[in-house]
């Protein structure tokens, strides 16, 4: 089966009833399209609708798994976050962090005060984060004004982001400050400059992460 252009548009108005999300849209219009494909005759809006009712259970069924996906989504990002960290260690990706690893090395070698280090760590932290905050506003103005859709992904998204910021502000005022004196100076900067390793490669894990499609009804 051929379709058409006003076909594809029709079908597309169709399918931006049914759910609520631009991922679950982007997932049943794909299908349906592969699969009208594959079918002899000729086109008719009911076959789309079919096609929903079989595969994916109906527009009740599509509704509920969004539902359910939202409220596993939290668990599932943190551990493919932690895979996506994991994966900037392979061999064509971890120039960024031996480039990383040797700025945490000058920086413990000069023997920068420890505030000094703090201070423009965190600046470097939170200018990091703006500039990812900003991409991802943009990015999901682009899909929202393209689309009129949200993404799944936006009610979990920001908090992720700037979970850094909070991690950060806990481990200065528990480990390193002033009246600490049960941890070295030399350990505490260690546990900063890591500190900031571990951060500068879980926002790139967030930036790929963010922008990569996800599937909710995997079908």
């Amino acid at each position: 089966m051929e379709l058409s252009s006003i076909e594809k548009e029709e079908i597309g108005a169709y399918i931006f009833t049914i759910g609520k999300y631009i991922e679950t849209y982007n997932e049943v219009y794909d299908h349906v399209l592969n699969t009208l494909v594959e079918l002899p005759g000729a086109y008719h809006l009911n076959l789309v609708q079919q096609i929903i009712e079989v595969d994916f259970g109906g527009t009740a069924a599509i509704r509920k798994q969004e539902n359910i996906y939202q409220k596993q989504i939290k668990r599932r990002y943190l551990k493919l976050m932690g895979l996506e960290m994991l994966y900037t260690f392979k061999l064509r990706h971890i120039l960024p962090n031996l480039i990383l690893l040797l700025l945490c090395y000058v920086l413990y070698v000069n023997n920068t005060n420890l505030s000094v280090l703090f201070k423009t760590i965190y600046l470097a932290i939170c200018v990091l984060i703006v500039l990812a905050g900003v991409f991802c506003i943009i990015y999901r103005y682009i899909i929202h004004r393209k689309t009129k859709k949200d993404s799944i992904k936006s009610e979990l998204i920001f908090g992720l982001l700037f979970l850094p910021i909070g991690f950060i502000n806990i481990l200065f005022n528990v480990v390193i400050t002033k009246e600490n004196t049960s941890i070295a100076v030399n350990t505490q900067h260690i546990i900063l400059l890591a500190l900031f390793f571990v951060i500068s490669i879980y926002i790139r894990a967030f930036m790929k992460l963010y922008t990569e499609r996800i599937t909710v009804l995997a079908i």
